[in-house]
């Protein structure tokens, strides 16, 4: 019978050593053969392609990823066939982090690392995570320093589909800044209290804020909740 000897290529170069009638592999790349008789007599193949599953590696935020104390936010990475992840802070992993999503409190810098079923690997853009000290509270506030002016003020109805209706206890006069939960300045202004009470009156759209209040030297931050009429 007819003998045949191999010899196998990639991208038009030879692989040293691939000279079997069979060749296995899993990079992307143009493969042919090149077969030869027992007479010197070679035909070589046309070209095949072999493509590798892409694997893509990208992350969403639940919200604001600049976070109060106690706070977080949820991460999410994109989802695909035979799909396993790993999240990473500050470009380290993250023990047992290795489901779709990841729900980070602690600053730092977020991103995950995606592996598809043959083992290709991507990693995805960095989110950076800030946290600051919030002082809020729901209502009052309450205990300053002795050497402080006292400042308690009372919010209500809160959480509020309206206005809210700010009441002081002490004579004071004090500015706001309304500021969503990105840091961004909605609203600001001068708290004029009639028979100790103040209006809030706001353009807000549902979601949760902090409310700063400035009174010399002394400055408070609340929580306000608005919720849909």
């Amino acid at each position: 019978g007819t003998l045949f000897t191999y010899q196998w290529q990639k991208n038009t170069v030879i692989i040293p050593g691939a000279t079997s009638q069979v060749y296995h592999t899993q990079a992307k790349a143009s493969y042919r053969v090149m077969v030869y008789n027992q007479f010197g007599c070679v035909k070589t193949s046309s070209a095949v392609t072999i493509p590798v599953p892409s694997v893509t590696a990208t992350i969403t935020a639940s919200g604001s990823r600049t976070l109060c104390n106690g706070d977080s936010v949820t991460f999410t990475a994109n989802s695909g066939t035979g799909y396993t992840y790993q999240w990473q802070r500050n470009s380290v992993n993250i023990a047992g982090a290795t489901s779709i999503s990841y729900v980070a409190k602690t600053a730092g810098n977020y991103r995950v690392r995606v592996t598809n079923s043959i083992g290709c690997v991507a990693t995805s853009a960095s989110l950076a995570v800030t946290v600051t000290t919030c002082v809020i509270r729901n209502s009052s506030s309450q205990g300053f320093d002795s050497n402080e002016e006292a400042m308690s003020l009372y919010i209500y109805p809160n959480p509020s589909s309206g206005f809210f209706t700010i009441e002081s206890t002490s004579s004071l006069k004090a500015t706001y800044n309304i500021i969503d939960m990105s840091g961004r300045l909605l609203q600001s202004g001068q708290m004029d209290f009639n028979d100790g009470v103040f209006q809030l009156e706001n353009q807000l759209q549902p979601g949760i804020y902090i409310l700063r209040v400035d009174a010399g030297e002394i400055r408070r931050a609340y929580r306000l909740e608005k919720t849909e009429e």
